[in-house]
């Protein structure tokens, strides 16, 4: 009797196949099982892969009025806003105001996006005169999205984002950067907290900024204002 035949094994009009063929079948397919799994296995690690931190940074240009609504009745009050000196100004009954939604644009300076605008939206609840309180913003770049939350407040430690903002006030001598830090005149809003992508690179960091604000003398609203942001991520 013989085990090892090449008859054709048919079926109808069909045409079959021999037991070699059938045999060479079933070596591929194991060979595609494997290769399948070993996929899946790896896939894993692959997708949960470090990457390589990130950094954006860009510099701000403007501000619009946003819509912005007083946390209480206004009247004309008198307000110190510096040791020694009061000026009127028409302000809430609280001195707090409702950013409801507010823009603030600029253009990337490094990172994904580098030299395309991008704008920074955020909400807040803080009072007039120190500008210090939470803050949630989303920042839209090209190619990234940051979703961020931060505390703000006038004044802050001289970091290296200072930098682009001497080199923009070069031309005002006598400006150092401890003015802008927690100086009388030129002092800013400082921003820090963390941010994540939402879009583009992936990764959470840490957000900061400063806006060196133009006010309204009237109001002591901010009217524009120019800076510069950052964000690492970890």
């Amino acid at each position: 009797m013989r085990f090892w035949y090449t008859k054709w094994v048919t079926l109808g009009n069909q045409r079959g196949f021999t037991l070699p063929e059938l045999m060479r079948a079933t070596v591929i397919i194991g060979i595609l099982s494997t290769v399948t799994l070993l996929a899946v296995a790896v896939s894993p690690r692959t997708a949960g892969a470090a990457q390589a931190p990130a950094m954006v940074t860009g510099l701000i240009w403007g501000i619009d009025q946003g819509d912005v609504k007083p946390a209480g009745k206004e009247s004309l009050q008198k307000v110190q806003v510096a040791p020694g000196v009061t000026i009127p100004l028409v302000i809430s009954a609280s001195g707090r105001y409702v950013v409801l939604e507010r823009h603030i644009t600029g253009v990337v300076t490094s990172g994904p996006g580098t030299g395309a605008p991008f704008t920074l939206t955020y909400h807040a609840n803080v009072p007039l005169l120190t500008q210090a309180g939470q803050v949630q913003a989303f920042v839209v770049g090209s190619g990234f999205e940051i979703n961020t939350h931060f505390e703000s407040q006038f004044g802050g430690p001289c970091t290296p984002l200072l930098d682009p903002i001497i080199g923009f006030l070069g031309a005002m001598a006598g400006v150092p950067p401890t003015a802008i830090c927690d100086g009388p005149v030129f002092k800013g809003i400082y921003v820090a907290g963390s941010g994540t992508f939402v879009s583009g690179p992936n990764g959470h960091g840490v957000f900061q900024a400063w806006l060196i604000p133009v006010l309204d003398p009237a109001t002591g609203h901010i009217l524009a204002g120019f800076g510069a942001i950052q964000f690492d991520t970890e």
